[in-house]
């Protein structure tokens, strides 16, 4: 459970509803991961993508366009001055080679990595990473995750199809937030995924080899073949109904839409006598339904002013000192920007609350059977329930007033979780020689001082 090189040596844990256990698959960081871009023309969507991507992308994932030889110049001057995005690339291809042979070049380029395909009509939204690596971890040999969208056909919500617009009023973030905020983490079984925004495993790739570019060289259906092979070999396909992925379609192909899909799914239908009757699910299944019913009420959940705030979640050890005193002013003077948690442990009593009105609130706790001893510092117990109550209750920062019987891997958690973590250094305890809690900040992470 220690933090040798600054990696976490624990458990991951799966979120189904209320129910947190580990889960049975290796962690997959986002340093792990490479978000590949093809482009061709649509300059306006190109933009607005590489805007969602800074936004919204963790710094240490790598991020890759490659322009298939777009011929509207702006392409090139928009890909340019992207170049301080960090760990941003772009390639150009010499000739066009499609859609397929592009992705299939960007997988190559970005090695052993993880690819996430996205495609660059595609708005990322806030723990786009964190949740579509949550859902890969959840189960073993998943192949490939997507999340939901607006426009993605079988994966739109909340109606299926492309024709989901946002209520009245209401931006893209807030939505994502508020979805996200009302799934339930079911991770829907499927047989296929969708390319618009996709996480594959590079260890299905290995096996059953990248997308087919003859068959499929302008794209539609070379994903469905690839999930196809991958779903013959026993790998699963998710779709993390947590994360919500917008998406304007097809327009890099135009025209040409129409023919190519029929003949794409031609190739499918008879590659694949089971197709047919395996994609029955995208509109029968018992998950999809439920995770479209949860978009219905996040939609409504919209008109509250307050869906739409961040949430920080500020951790503190006791209830007596000057420093829980002082975080309750800190949460109460930001309560019109932030939307207040407060998570505490005394090395056995773990609660999570919520400012609700100006008073907290008690949401979760748990009676730590495993506790926090001030030798180690870490415990397994804690570690799980923490990182489930991340998950579930999606905070975006993470605020470590004071680290006194909390698990050392707590920071760590968070990146995990896709949180942006700040650390106080309240006074000597946390810089204490016997203390290794300065190592576990990671090289991304906030420091502020109240000594």
């Amino acid at each position: 459970m220690q933090f040798p090189d600054g990696k976490l040596i624990s458990k991951t844990v799966e979120v189904r509803g209320d129910h947190y256990r580990p889960a049975p698959t290796a962690r997959i960081a986002p340093a792990d991961c490479a978000v590949i871009v093809p482009v061709y023309n649509a300059a306006e969507d190109v933009a607005i993508c590489l805007e969602r991507l800074r936004a919204y992308t963790p710094p240490e994932v790598d991020i890759l366009f490659v322009d298939d030889a777009s011929p509207d110049p702006q392409i090139a001057r928009l890909l340019e001055q992207a170049r301080d995005i960090p760990n941003l690339r772009v390639l150009r291809n010499n000739h066009n080679l499609g859609f397929t042979g592009t992705v299939n070049r960007g997988m190559a380029e970005v090695g052993r990595k993880h690819p996430i395909l996205l495609n660059s009509d595609a708005r990322v939204t806030p723990n786009w990473i964190a949740g579509l690596l949550a859902a890969a971890r959840s189960r073993p040999r998943v192949a490939t995750v997507t999340p939901m969208s607006d426009r993605a056909g079988a994966f739109s919500a909340p109606e299926l199809g492309n024709d989901n617009g946002l209520p009245p009023g209401v931006d893209e973030i807030t939505f994502a937030r508020a979805f996200r905020r009302r799934a339930l983490g079911l991770y829907p079984q499927v047989p296929t995924g969708n390319g618009f925004c996709m996480f594959i495993h590079r260890a299905c790739l290995d096996e059953v080899g990248a997308l087919d570019v003859a068959a499929f060289p302008r794209g539609y259906g070379e994903e469905n073949d690839f999930c196809m092979r991958a779903g013959r070999a026993g790998w699963l396909h998710l779709i993390d109904d947590r994360t919500y992925v917008f998406h304007d379609r097809s327009k890099s192909f135009g025209s040409a839409k129409d023919g190519l899909m029929k003949a794409g799914r031609a190739v499918i239908d008879a590659r694949y006598p089971e197709y047919k009757k395996a994609i029955r699910v995208f509109s029968h299944g018992d998950d999809l339904a439920l995770a479209r019913m949860q978009a219905r009420r996040s939609q409504a959940d919209c008109l509250n002013p307050r869906v739409s705030l961040p949430r920080t979640l500020y951790v503190v050890a006791t209830q007596t000192g000057g420093t829980p005193q002082t975080n309750l002013d800190l949460m109460a003077a930001l309560q019109d920007s932030r939307d207040a948690w407060l998570l505490r442990c005394d090395s056995k009593h773990l609660v999570l609350s919520h400012l609700q009105d100006g008073k907290l609130v008690e949401i979760a706790s748990r009676e730590l059977s495993d506790p926090i001893e001030p030798i180690r510092h870490v415990s397994t117990e804690y570690d799980e329930t923490v990182a489930g109550w991340l998950q579930r209750f999606e905070f975006e920062v993470v605020h470590i007033r004071h680290l006194a019987w909390h698990s050392l891997n707590l920071p760590q958690l968070a990146k995990l979780a896709g949180c942006t973590v700040v650390f106080s250094f309240h006074d000597f305890y946390t810089i204490c020689p016997r203390s290794s809690c300065c190592r576990t900040m990671g090289s991304s992470t906030a420091v502020t001082c109240n000594s």
